[in-house]
């Protein structure tokens, strides 16, 4: 969980300000579970639960578009952190639905050392 280190509540005070006027965003955790069917060759059953948070989409900057790490596409989707369930933080792996209705996959996740925002790059 997120660690406020000036004791603060940083996160609970941006998301108090910030909150009302952001975008319900909707956080999907996509869970691994067994295999369907007993067979090797069948794939994992995948449980997908969602959450609506607070945040915002923005696009990369040009500059930072290279290509592979960061692709034309690729969007940043911003979330406040207390505005996020207790136990639950976006991963790799996951997807959001931003405020425009569409749903991407997370790829990457970085987030202050406060845990107030969460930068989710989506693809």
């Amino acid at each position: 969980m997120s660690q406020d280190i000036f004791k603060q509540n940083i996160a609970g005070k941006l998301a108090s300000a910030m909150g009302p006027l952001l975008f319900d965003i909707i956080l999907i955790k996509v869970a691994v579970g067994a295999r369907t069917g007993g067979a090797l060759t069948a794939g994992p059953a995948l449980t997908e639960t969602s959450y609506t948070v607070k945040g915002f989409t923005d696009s990369y900057a040009e500059e930072l578009t290279d290509g592979q790490n960061v692709q034309q596409n690729d969007l940043k989707v911003s979330i406040l952190g207390a505005t996020l369930p207790s136990g639950i933080l976006p991963e790799i792996g996951d997807k959001v639905t931003s405020e425009d209705g569409s749903t991407k996959k997370i790829i990457q996740v970085d987030r202050d050392p406060a845990g107030a925002i969460y930068g989710c790059q989506v693809r």
